[in-house]
């Protein structure tokens, strides 16, 4: 009886609507504030950059990993940190004759359209929150990784110095998905965090838990007084929850490798590694409650 409360609780508990959930909108505040962080951090060097001289730009060590610094002084570019995923870095404004090859051949760097505020722009492969800014002869281009779809290092590629989380996803704000992430009041990107995975893992948890206590309630139940009545009724129930566990697991498919084709697949009845365990512990449960019915009264029945 106690295994069977157990069992009832965690079934109740795993259809609750919520445990600890987590707010799109609170993530989205978060990562604003980490990101207005990191450029508070992107300004302090591009202010050592533009200050120094030739000699004094090669004393400045290296800038982390997820900032770009071009310094231009007369058009040219004279000194950078990091690199951005272009093939070209020219910003000089100069006519040119269209050329019909691929865009490529642009004679103007995409870097010469950032505006003087920081702007959410794609570079290749990265996203990244930039700006260029103007002082006297000089010209900076400055900007953060937000997104690098080329790094396992990353949580779905968003900077893990954002602290976003595992399953978030970062998108323009022509996408109307999510919340906007701010910079100072104004939007810059929006980001969607997907916590219906999360609630899945927890719920799927506990009914696997309450399972657990159902089957062990099931085999005391007949060890307490192994009649055939008994054996009947543990052996029906056991068959019927086997069955349920068998199409739960074939629902979560595209959720858990354990249950996917991916990873295992015998025929349309084996369809994943999930399954041919399943038909292994139901034979197993089968083997258990005989065993209890075998050394104490045989198979003889015994009706109460």
């Amino acid at each position: 009886m106690a295994l069977a409360a157990i069992a009832i609780m965690l079934l109740g508990i795993s259809l609750l609507p919520g445990l600890n959930p987590s707010r799109t909108g609170a993530v989205s505040r978060r990562v604003g504030r980490q990101l207005e962080r990191r450029l508070r951090v992107l300004e302090r060097d591009v202010a050592l950059v533009r200050d120094a001289d030739s000699a004094g730009r090669m004393r400045i060590g290296p800038i982390p990993d997820d900032m770009v610094i071009y310094c231009y002084e007369n058009d040219s570019l004279v000194a950078w940190y990091n690199q951005f995923p272009l093939f070209n870095d020219d910003i000089t404004s100069r006519i040119a004759v269209p050329r019909l090859a691929s865009s490529r051949g642009r004679i103007i760097s995409p870097l010469a359209d950032l505006p003087d505020t920081y702007q959410f722009i794609n570079y290749g492969p990265k996203w990244y929150v930039a700006r260029l800014e103007e002082t006297g002869d000089k010209i900076l281009v400055s900007g953060l990784e937000i997104v690098n779809d080329l790094s396992e290092g990353y949580f779905q590629g968003i900077n893990s110095k954002l602290g976003a989380g595992e399953r978030c996803t970062v998108k323009p704000l022509s996408e109307s998905i999510g919340e906007p992430v701010f910079v100072h009041g104004v939007p810059l990107f929006n980001l969607s965090a997907d916590h219906q995975s999360d609630r899945g893992r927890q719920t799927s948890v506990f009914i696997w838990l309450a399972v657990l206590s159902i089957l062990l309630a099931a085999l005391l139940f007949l060890a307490d007084k192994p009649t055939w009545w008994r054996f009947m009724t543990v052996v029906a129930f056991l068959t019927a929850l086997v069955a349920a566990l068998y199409f739960y697991g074939k629902s979560l498919s595209s959720s858990y490798i354990f249950f996917s084709p991916l990873l295992y697949a015998d025929g349309p009845v084996f369809c994943s590694l999930g399954a041919l365990l399943l038909f292994n512990l139901y034979i197993t449960l089968l083997a258990a409650c005989t065993s209890l019915m075998g050394p104490r009264k045989g198979i003889v029945p015994v009706i109460v």
